[in-house]
């Protein structure tokens, strides 16, 4: 599907105040080494990749996807300078689903961390199932000024499906519940940097009940878990104990819901 901008958006853009550009939020906690566009597309061995976020027919579907361009790409033997990508299509959208970009003309230059939203209603002409989409820019470098780039492909292997479901689906409820919890969660974590443990506070705006059991998680930047446990938060004190074989440096701590919903995660990091 084709990204394209007409005279009325334009002119409508114009209009606007300068703010209003603004379509997306990009991830807050990116993993250190990460390029491209987040997340990453989904292989095996890696469980948090790939898109999570069902769509279903006749519903408004939201999803967000954090775009980084690095100064250098390698491709293929070549190491490449790298100025700009320019985002050009989406291949294999369910129809009714578009992409706005959140740069004008779809341009994102080198060294800043943006996105790109894919929004919409899924129209009853789509069948449920998986839609594998492939994500298209053109990349201005030092050795090739208009250098063809696909996600997924030979900088990202794996895939992106967005799995379409029947109208009403719970699945597609659940999300949005979720999504709303997401919105309103603040999670605090002290000491950080941290040595031993740290304490966690966890305040979800009373979406949930007091009882609501919550997944804990500790990651490396790679994405490996280190740390699972599984609790109930009260008031201002809930102490993490850290294992003594957790190794120093930046980690991901996660809270999902019963579920397995991710709700929120930060960066910290363990001192020895």
């Amino acid at each position: 599907m084709k990204i394209s901008f007409t005279f009325y958006f334009l002119l409508f853009a114009m209009l606007t105040f300068q703010g209003f550009a603004q379509q997306c939020t990009p991830e807050e906690n990116l993993p250190d080494d990460f390029i491209g566009v987040f997340p990453p597309p989904f292989v095996e061995e890696n469980p948090d990749s790939g898109i999570k976020i069902p769509a279903c027919i006749n519903e408004e579907y939201d999803l967000t996807l954090s775009v980084f361009v690095p100064n250098e790409i390698e491709f293929g033997v070549l190491t490449l300078g790298v100025q700009q990508i320019t985002l050009t299509s989406v291949d294999g959208l369910p129809e009714g689903l578009e992409v706005i970009c959140n740069r004008t003309n779809c341009i994102y230059p080198a060294q800043e961390i943006d996105c790109i939203k894919v929004r919409g209603v899924p129209t009853a002409n789509n069948q449920p199932g998986e839609y594998d989409i492939f994500i298209n820019m053109r990349a201005r470098t030092n050795i090739f000024p208009n250098l063809e780039i696909q996600f997924p492909g030979i900088i990202a292997p794996g895939k992106y499906t967005i799995q379409v479901l029947e109208e009403g689906s719970e699945a597609c409820r659940t999300t949005t519940r979720q999504r709303k919890i997401a919105n309103e969660l603040s999670l605090a974590v002290s000491p950080n940097p941290f040595k031993d443990f740290m304490n966690l506070q966890l305040n979800d705006g009373n979406l949930l009940s007091n009882n609501q059991e919550y997944q804990v998680e500790l990651l490396d930047i790679s994405g490996r878990v280190i740390l699972v446990e599984k609790r109930i938060f009260f008031g201002e004190s809930n102490p993490l104990k850290i294992p003594e074989n957790v190794s120093p440096g930046v980690k991901i701590l996660r809270i999902k819901d019963s579920s397995g919903i991710v709700l929120g995660q930060t960066k910290v990091i363990k001192i020895e």
